[in-house]
Order: C-alpha cells, then structure tokens, then sequence
C-alpha cells in the first residue's frame, strides 16, 4: 500500500519537480531507486534504499541508509538529521523539498523546488 492511500495525519509532504507529492504520516517514508521505496528516484547514483523520513518524538527526521549520503540545505550528512519545513534534500540529481503542503505541477515554478547542488540555504534561527 502506497503512503498516499493510508489513512494518517499529514505531518508535512516531499516534493520534487516532476513527482507526484509524497505526504509523511506516522510511517516512516523510504527514499531510494528500488521497487519498495515509497518515493523512487530512478537513478544509478540512488541506492535502492538511499534514506527514510520519519516522526519520531515530534520531530521530523531523515536517515541515511547509504554509502553515497546525501545533501541537506548545501551540506554533506551521513547520519540521522532532524529536518523542517523549507528544507532542502539533495540525492543523488534530485532535490526534494519539504514543506507543509503538496505541489501541484500545474502551480509549480519550474525554479522550485530543484534548485542547483551548489546553492546553499539557511535555516531560521530557532528561538531561544
């Protein structure tokens, strides 16, 4: 069963140019090439299980599950990152976004939310 036909609730959705919108609920969401990947990304430079997002404590989160990583916000990670609204995974050619809503195509800025692997973006400063 795809996590688009599960009764949950939405927590915040991946989105990426040229993909339908990936909600994350309470299950966890894999990221990877392979057929039991929620989110495939069809390339040879994603791993069939690249990485998974996931709620855990209330806070949003991504693991890698790969020896090629990822990037988060321009930043290289091996390991396990919390993650907000705004930011920006980079696997392999693709950059998903995370964000509180879905992007439709039709609506879409083509600029959004690929963007080039060189650019770096900031998060807020939390508060306190």
């Amino acid at each position: 069963m795809r996590p688009s036909d599960m009764p949950m609730e939405i927590h915040a959705w991946l989105n990426c140019t040229g993909f339908e919108s990936v909600p994350v609920g309470d299950q966890p969401i894999r990221i990877g090439r392979g057929r039991a990947a929620h989110f495939v990304l069809p390339r040879e430079s994603v791993a069939r299980k690249h990485a998974v997002v996931a709620v855990h404590k209330g806070k949003f989160r991504i693991k890698n599950l790969s020896a090629m990583g990822f990037e988060l916000n321009g930043e290289e990670v091996e390991g396990t990152v919390d993650l907000c609204v705004g930011d920006l995974v980079a696997i392999g050619p693709f950059v998903l976004r995370i964000d509180d809503h879905p992007i439709r195509e039709e609506h879409q800025d083509e600029d959004e939310p690929t963007l080039p692997f060189g650019l770096k973006t900031r998060r807020e400063p939390k508060p306190g």
